[in-house]
């Protein structure tokens, strides 16, 4: 992937977590806007553009999609949809998923 990241959505149910992500990332002195996501149900809401979510100004589709290792193998996420598939992000075609599992 050549193209810069320009905005992040960090996806957890644990704050602590949450934290020490966001450290990181100034520790890093990333540039991308990082956005978080208190579990599944926001972010896939975030990600459909649902409820809340409705205004792409306000909540733009992030360029990389970061979860816990564990909450990729919730129920949550199995039974949804590819967001990729979903006609609504059909103006997007150059954003696929793209899953970097860092777990065992």
């Amino acid at each position: 992937m050549s193209a810069a990241v320009r905005r992040i959505l960090v996806v957890d149910d644990a704050r602590l977590d949450i934290e020490l992500a966001l450290d990181a990332f100034r520790e890093l002195q990333l540039t991308a806007k990082v956005d978080v996501a208190l579990g599944g149900r926001e972010a896939l809401d975030r990600l459909a553009g649902a409820g809340r979510f409705v205004d792409r100004v306000q909540f733009p589709l992030p360029d990389l999609v970061l979860l816990e290792p564990q909450d990729a193998r919730h129920r949550w996420v199995r039974g949804a949809p590819p967001v990729q598939d979903d006609a609504r992000h059909a103006a997007h075609p150059d954003r696929g998923a793209q899953f970097v599992d860092g777990g065992s």
